[in-house]
């Protein structure tokens, strides 16, 4: 027992280095798309049960004996099922298409039942009940009514769509994570041992560290540049939030104010490009555009994400009269950052490489990989060594473990809405509900993509809100990317909305205060993000889709305008507090200003958004006017005295 103990983590860490090694080298190797996945979900099986075997922490001795011993035959089972599936890809995908062998059924059983076990292990039984919950609708669906059910399946087509083919769990969300979200995890390990974070939070302090609510500025931009390369909320929060809420705190700031702003901005992370979140990715395979068309149409609604906040932030603390920080003040000059930004270099390579060269997301990440190792050159601390490499390659196959579990678990769900038709009954049950009005229906998928993403990591969330609500969206009229972009961005800003707010739940426990007052308040500061994915469904010029570039600017000027003026509202401030009436107007403009065209169809009503833009316009500036007059007199008059 004790030797298996000194072994395992050797083990572990070199089957997790040749795992990067084969995901790095996979846009050189000549393999086809189920040889790929299965390659990969067979090192992925390797390394959950070799490491819940090295973690195991149970007392009892024959206990343990007993559990590793399970675990080493569903290791070997699992990958000798994959490797049986690499070896007979061809044959599978060409001759043997649902007119599978007995042997092929076996394996494929045994797939299934492992990515089950590992959903199990990593997730527990929230999302394998989500799973197991389909399954059985695949196979007891033809006792249901009609208006639900189905006709029933053979045994082998259900086996053959789910395990057997790149429709279910080797489907198009495995295939992203296989060839583009773990060589983006690897780069991001990286880029992490290169100390590109610390220049993050470096450059962070040296902008905001000395003016006005300086920490909580700090947290708002680190929090962005965090967020381009670590995709998770709650991971975004606490990395962030570790240094920035105590200091807030110490500030002035209220603590769940603290805890608010931080979930809050670490929510925004998998929205902000270049490498967004694995969501992302999995999208521009289902969509099958380029990831440049995704990182596109997400950049605008990213940045009116974090300028709202940004906003809000800066009119907490003019209201509250919160100075620079003085843990967080940097007496970094120009000089410094400018010396220090090499090791940023490849993330603006990585950009660079993706939107204007137009080369694959992997190539790209694998080139902006080798940037980092090289950019530490110059800087001694920061320089890698074999051994950092070795570290960096080891962390980077273990961050993708996670993320591959949960694309196969939906990868079921996915294989069970193609064989069935369960995606158009409950488009259509929807599209119903909605009565024949797009904005009832883009409520009702709001309220839906919350509710799934309650809990639930982003990938698995989205992927259910793409194949549940998503096709409805489409069949009713909306462009796809614009229809997934939305439920992408309720999926992803359920990590802060009640009762279960994993990113408001870290800022919580950082900030010592209770998590649902913390939830609250980091809606409060996001609240413009809850509006920005039904104006870019109305005006798809906000996700730069547009033939003309003046409607690309006019919708943008007047989202951000809407996202200041809905700053105000919640803060209650411009250059002096507020009165309700003054409130009340300005929700009016904020309103005014961010409706789109078409918006008030149900209605009747048809008013170009211009009109109503600058209506709202002249109504925020009657509010804004008269405070801006107030506000000099009362300081001009404290100058005087």
């Amino acid at each position: 027992m004790k030797k298996l103990d000194i072994v395992l983590p050797g083990a572990i860490k070199l089957l997790a280095i040749a795992f990067a090694l084969f995901t790095i080298s996979l846009p050189l190797l000549p393999m086809n798309a189920l040889a790929v996945r299965s390659v990969h979900l067979a090192f992925v099986f390797a390394l959950v049960f070799l490491d819940f075997i090295y973690k195991d922490k149970t007392i009892n001795p024959a206990l343990k004996l007993a559990k590793r011993g399970i675990y080493l035959v569903l290791l070997v089972v699992a990958v000798v099922a994959c490797v049986y599936i690499y070896r007979n890809s061809h044959i599978l995908m060409t001759f043997r298409m649902g007119m599978n062998n007995a042997m092929d059924l076996r394996m494929g059983m045994i797939v299934f039942a492992m990515v089950l076990i590992a959903t199990y292990l990593y997730y527990g039984w929230l999302i394998t009940g989500i799973v197991v919950t389909f399954v059985l609708y695949m196979v007891f669906g033809q006792y249901l009514p009609l208006w639900i059910g189905h006709p029933g399946l053979s045994t082998t087509r259900m086996i053959s769509n789910i395990t057997l083919a790149t429709e279910g769990i080797f489907g198009a969300p495995m295939g992203a994570a296989a060839s583009t979200i773990a060589i983006f995890i690897i780069f991001a390990a990286f880029l992490e041992m290169s100390t590109g974070f610390t220049l993050f939070m470096d450059v962070a302090k040296a902008l905001f560290g000395r003016v006005s609510g300086g920490s909580a500025k700090v947290g708002v931009v680190a929090g962005t540049l965090f967020g381009t390369v670590i995709n998770a909320a709650a991971a975004v929060t606490a990395a962030v939030g570790s240094i920035t809420i105590p200091a807030m705190k110490k500030d002035g700031f209220e603590p769940h104010i603290a805890g608010a702003i931080q979930a809050a901005v670490g929510t925004g992370g998998q929205m902000m490009p270049p490498i967004m979140g694995a969501a992302a990715f999995i999208m521009a395979e289902i969509l099958g555009v380029s990831y440049a068309t995704i990182m596109s149409a997400a950049i605008v609604p990213a940045l009116c994400f974090y300028a709202s906040i940004f906003m809000a932030v800066h009119l907490y603390s003019k209201k509250h009269n919160i100075q620079g920080s003085q843990d967080l003040a940097s007496n970094m000059n120009v000089k410094y950052v400018i010396m220090k930004s090499l090791l940023l270099f490849p993330i603006f390579l990585l950009f660079f490489l993706v939107a204007f060269l137009q080369l694959s997301p992997a190539t790209a990440a694998l080139y902006s990989t080798g940037v980092a190792i090289l950019s530490t050159l110059p800087y001694k601390e920061a320089r890698f060594t074999p051994k950092k490499v070795l570290e960096a390659l080891h962390k980077g196959a273990m961050g993708i473990i996670n993320i591959s579990i949960i694309c196969a678990a939906c990868g079921i769900i996915i294989g069970v809405f193609t064989v069935t038709g369960l995606g158009l009954r409950l488009s259509g049950m929807l599209i119903g509900l909605s009565g024949g009005s797009l904005g009832i229906l883009l409520v009702l998928t709001m309220v839906s993509s919350l509710i799934v993403g309650l809990g639930v990591p982003t990938v698995a969330a989205y992927l259910i809100l793409a194949i549940l609500v998503a096709p409805a969206l489409v069949q009713f009229g909306v462009l796809p990317i614009a229809a997934h972009m939305f439920v992408f961005y309720f999926g992803i800003i359920s990590a802060i909305t009640p009762p279960v707010a994993l990113a408001a739940f870290v800022g919580a426990g950082i900030a010592g205060v209770p998590p649902l007052k913390v939830s609250i308040w980091a809606c409060v500061f996001a609240l413009p993000s809850f509006v920005v994915p039904f104006l870019f469904v109305y005006e798809p010029a906000l996700l730069l889709i547009s033939d003309s570039n003046f409607a690309i600017l006019q919708v943008v000027f007047f989202t951000l305008l809407g996202c200041l003026f809905c700053a105000i509202t919640t803060q209650r401030y411009m250059f002096s507090n507020l009165n309700m009436l003054q409130v009340a107007m300005m929700a009016a403009a904020t309103v005014l200003v961010m409706l789109p065209a078409g918006a008030l169809d149900f209605t009747g009503i048809e008013l170009p958004a211009a009109l109503t833009a600058f209506a709202g316009i002249a109504l925020a500036a009657a509010v804004i006017v008269p405070d801006y007059l107030k506000a000099r007199k009362i300081k001009l008059g404290e100058g005087h005295v």
